[in-house]
């Protein structure tokens, strides 16, 4: 395999990667917001909501490339 095409490889895999941590997160922050009155300023809980929500997807989607290892 080429140089060229590992770096496409791993560029494509970064890029997937990133749109699904963005749908994952988006899904479970909407979610947890579901009942929140006011979501349109940036208020401290609105932003912690959000910061959890990528830290869960980010976990759900180490514990998904753990346990499913070369399925990409």
């Amino acid at each position: 395999m080429e140089a060229s095409t590992v770096v496409v490889k791993v560029q494509v895999h970064a890029s997937v990667d990133s749109g699904t941590l963005v749908i994952a997160a988006s899904i479970i922050a909407a979610v947890r917001l579901a009942r929140e009155e006011d979501i349109s300023g940036r208020s401290p809980r609105l932003m912690a909501a959000v910061a959890n929500s990528v830290q869960l997807a980010k976990n759900i989607l180490d514990t998904v490339r753990k346990r499913f290892p070369g399925e990409e």
